[in-house]
């Protein structure tokens, strides 16, 4: 876990507590947090940004398989926006929450408009790339 991690999870221990989640103290075998609240069981793995979501995703899995948690979480620090792979995961189950230092909210669901649509970073920059649907590729792969 990197140091910027290391300080969201100090926070997020802090919003959860005074949520009325009790955190366990000890560290679970995968996910980086473990809270409980109306005798629901939560896996929470923290990202600081999007890029590392399929890691994430395995993180909360092995959890549920360990801990037998009843939902699992991915926090990502505050972020524009939400890859398809976000998509996925949301649409297994698990909820992607966003975190900007004070507060925790639920993820948005992708719109289909969006599908078309990558986000990344190039030069330090943000940047967005409308790509065009495959089935509109003619004579293979632009």
């Amino acid at each position: 876990m990197y140091k910027e991690e290391h300080q969201m999870e100090d926070r997020l221990r802090r919003i959860l507590t005074k949520d009325g989640y009790k955190v366990r103290k000890k560290l679970p075998k995968y996910a980086d947090v473990l809270a409980e609240k109306n005798g629901k069981l939560i896996a929470i793995e923290l990202k600081i940004n999007t890029g590392g979501l399929i890691r994430a995703f395995g993180q909360v899995v092995l959890s549920r398989l360990s801990e037998n948690t009843d939902e699992e979480w991915i926090v990502v620090k505050k972020c524009k926006h939400l890859n398809e792979t976000a998509q996925l995961i949301i649409d297994s189950g698990i909820k992607i929450k966003i975190f900007d230092g004070d507060k925790l909210t639920d993820s948005a669901r992708l719109p289909k408009i969006f599908s078309n649509v990558w986000y990344g970073y190039k030069n330090g920059r943000e940047v967005v790339v409308e790509v065009e649907p495959i089935n509109s590729w003619r004579g293979g792969i632009p």
